[in-house]
């Protein structure tokens, strides 16, 4: 059993039918709080972490600074980084700098592939 003074506590906003669905899992598992939140951790978040940098995540690092960027009203730009941001939870700067990640990486080479049919 861990003792109490072996947890950290955090208090986080969660949307009300995820907090619903991991009371539920917690009691069919007959698990604590903390084993849920340490299980998912363990399993989901290796994956989570591979697919987020395939998205440009952590692609561009380093010092900080601010740039000023036009966006286009008659394309609607920053209407549709507000709504990508409400339907997944995410900063629209982040998103915008997925954006910009993604429009500026240098593509990779394609991989040569082995001959089919006909062995060396």
């Amino acid at each position: 059993m861990t003792k109490a003074t072996d947890l950290t506590y955090r208090v986080i906003k969660l949307p009300q039918n995820l907090r619903d669905a991991t009371r539920k899992k917690r009691d069919e598992q007959g698990i604590t709080n903390e084993q849920l939140v340490a299980s998912a951790v363990d399993e989901h978040l290796p994956s989570l972490l591979d697919n987020l940098r395939q998205l440009g995540f952590g692609s561009h690092r380093g010092k900080m600074a601010t740039a000023r960027f036009p966006f286009s009203d008659k394309a609607k730009t920053l209407d549709k980084l507000r709504r990508a941001s409400n339907e997944v939870s995410l900063p629209s700067v982040q998103l915008l700098n997925i954006c910009l990640a993604l429009a500026t990486a240098t593509p990779k080479p394609k991989e040569r592939g082995k001959r089919r049919g006909r062995p060396k």
